[in-house]
C-alpha cells in the first residue's frame, strides 16, 4: 500500500500532510512513530485510574499529532473527547466517546501496518 492510499483508508488528508513533510518517505517516517507511542493504551489506563487529567493530556497528545500527520477522522473524534476531558472529571458517560476514538485510531493503526 503506497502512502496515499493509507490515507484513504484511514480517512485522512494527503495532500495536506504531503504539503507540510514533503516526501512520503518522511510522512511514513512519522506515521510509524505514531504508532508505536501506542497513546491509545495510555489512554485507556489512565481512565481506568480515573486520572482525568493525564487522559487529557495524552487524548490531547492524540489529537495534536492527528492534527500535524493529517488524521482527518481521529482528529475529529479525539477532539470530542479532549473537550469532554478539559475540565477534569467528565459530567456524564464518555465510553461512546472513548469508543468512537479508539475506533478511529484502531482502523489508523490498521492502515498504517499495511505501508509499505
Amino acid at each position: 500500500m503506497t502512502v496515499k492510499e493509507c490515507y484513504e483508508a484511514m480517512g485522512g488528508d494527503y495532500e495536506d500532510v504531503k504539503g507540510r513533510l514533503l516526501t512520503d518517505a518522511r510522512v511514513e517516517k512519522y506515521l510509524i512513530k505514531f504508532k508505536d507511542a501506542n497513546d491509545i493504551q495510555k489512554v485507556v489506563d489512565s481512565l481506568e485510574e480515573q486520572d482525568y487529567e493525564s487522559a487529557f493530556r495524552h487524548v490531547h497528545n492524540i489529537k495534536g499529532l492527528s492534527l500535524n500527520l493529517g488524521l482527518s477522522k481521529l482528529r475529529n473524534s479525539s477532539d470530542v473527547l479532549c473537550e469532554e476531558l478539559r475540565g477534569g472529571k467528565p459530567e456524564g458517560d464518555i465510553s461512546s466517546l472513548l469508543d468512537d476514538m479508539k475506533k478511529d485510531f484502531d482502523a489508523t493503526i490498521a492502515a498504517i501496518n499495511q505501508l509499505g
